[in-house]
């Protein structure tokens, strides 16, 4: 500092001039590292300003209004500091572990750029400050980690004599985000052709069994996925060489394969019925079926128990199931006849304690069958009419009506008309008794009478099961309809 000295004679005194040095105050900036995985989606970034900060190192105030991150992502700290933008990543999610990336945030000043000094460098780069001395902008590096991966591998089944490469592939993925993203590409598993007794020769590739398998046992193949990014960017649960192989884009798992054990799986629904319901209703085939075989029929005896339904003990016979055409309240067993494939001893076994092979032809499943006397519902069928030349009916829809054991309407209810007609109520559901003479092959009325048919109306399984709607409906558990006798009144 230099003073200068001024002498002024008449009043005997001596002025100065003082230089005065003004600085900004100094700030500090932290513009945090962002750390990722393999396959983060970019846009899930775009809101990240966590630890993000501007000091004045006078007052240790924030400067800091707003963050604004750009959503572009650049190649290298000069992409960014340049907005570069022919030089962006053009992902949408990040593609490789240990790659580097930049962005650039900007800082909307609370107060004035020329009152501080922004001195610090993020990134080896000064910030850029606006011209209105508005804003600060920093760019800010995204390091890219591997990701871990969860893999599912499915174990699958095998019958002796099969080629490897035709056992079924099973439900395969690997997944990273806590199984939120796939990272294999659309259709990238293929499986080895040749089998082995542990996955460490499988993945090793030594010590192969061939390509078909030839006896029952546990053997494993190679199954490869290819995956969207480079195997490195990964982590695989176990060790590389022994559970598992990278190579480039691809990895490869061992996959197990159970030959010789495959469980037979039937598919025999119990049945739930109410009391007088017709023997006949059930009687059919309800598409069951029991793996390596073929439905062959139905038994009529009903037994009390399931062993003495398996060993087919006529000591265990409930004589009380059935009266005439129709089952009586009680819980029994029947059981379902099938035709065993020719290998099924080979390949098969059975675990369902229901079932029993009887011997190298048929096996059986005992279907439990509970009848039970539900409290009764009601129903209101209105009366049809007519008049003699109509081949047509009508009767007030609105008035044909089930309800509950609550005594509440059912609702979810389709109405169908049957197209015979008897000269008596009884005869609708006897079989083998003749419709009225009294209608011609046009179906026309040719005399004034009251006549019959069946009401049919269709409900659902729940309301089908949860209701008893008496002796007079004829009850359908298959179609599942429950349908009565509806008068027709023809006039003159």
């Amino acid at each position: 500092m230099i003073n200068i000295a001024l002498l002024v004679k008449l009043d005997k005194t001596i002025t100065y001039v003082q230089s005065v040095t003004a600085s900004a105050n100094p700030t500090t900036a932290t513009i945090p590292d962002i750390n990722i995985n393999v396959g983060t989606e970019v846009s899930s970034i775009d809101n990240n300003v966590d630890g993000i900060e501007l000091i004045d190192n006078s007052t240790t105030s924030t400067l800091i209004n707003k963050i604004t991150a750009d959503t572009v992502i650049y190649n290298s700290v000069n992409d960014a500091l340049m907005g570069n933008t022919s030089k962006k990543v053009m992902e949408t999610s990040f593609p490789s572990a240990g790659q580097t990336y930049y962005r650039r945030v900007t800082i909307t000043l609370n107060d004035d750029a020329a009152n501080h000094d922004f001195t610090d460098m993020v990134n080896d780069v000064e910030p850029i400050i606006s011209k209105d001395g508005t804003t600060i902008t920093y760019i800010q590096q995204i390091n890219v980690g591997v990701s871990a991966v969860n893999e599912k591998i499915a174990n699958v089944t095998g019958k002796v004599g099969d080629k490897v490469s035709d056992v079924t592939l099973g439900t395969n993925d690997l997944t990273i985000n806590n199984g939120k993203g796939s990272i294999m590409t659309n259709g990238g598993i293929k499986t080895g052709d040749e089998y082995y007794s542990s996955p460490e020769d499988a993945i090793e590739n030594v010590s192969a069994l061939g390509d078909t398998l030839n006896k029952p046992g546990t053997y494993y193949r190679t199954i490869t996925f290819e995956l969207n990014n480079p195997a490195s960017s990964y982590t695989f649960n176990g060790t590389e060489g022994t559970d598992y192989s990278v190579d480039g884009n691809e990895v490869t798992f061992a996959q197990k394969i159970t030959v010789g054990s495959i469980s037979a799986t039937a598919s025999v629904d119990p049945i739930n019925v109410s009391a007088k319901t017709k023997v006949s209703v059930i009687a059919g085939d309800q598409d069951y079926t029991l793996t390596g075989a073929e439905f062959d029929h139905v038994g009529t005896t009903y037994y009390k128990s399931l062993k003495g339904a398996l060993n087919q003990d006529s000591s265990d016979v409930d004589s009380g199931a059935v009266s005439g055409d129709y089952l009586n309240e009680g819980n029994y067993y029947r059981l379902i006849y099938f035709n065993l494939d020719s290998d099924f001893a080979k390949d098969y076994v059975v675990s369902d304690d229901n079932v029993k092979v009887i011997d190298e032809h048929v096996a059986v499943y005992a279907q439990p069958v509970n009848v039970k006397n539900k409290a009764a519902s009601k129903y209101n069928v209105s009366v049809g009419k007519a008049n003699v030349g109509d081949n047509k009916v009508s009767d007030t829809a609105s008035e044909n009506e089930l309800y509950d054991q609550n005594g509440q309407k059912i609702s979810d209810v389709t109405v169908s008309y049957g197209s015979k007609y008897y000269d008596r109520a009884s005869d609708v559901f006897e079989s083998g008794i003749k419709t009225t003479s009294n209608v011609d092959s046009e179906g026309n009325f040719t005399k004034a009478d009251t006549y019959y048919r069946e009401i049919i109306f269709h409900l659902t399984s729940a309301e089908l099961d949860a209701n008893n709607f008496g002796p007079d409906a004829q009850v359908d558990m298959k179609n599942k309809t429950v349908s009565f006798v509806q008068a027709v009144v023809v006039g003159g």
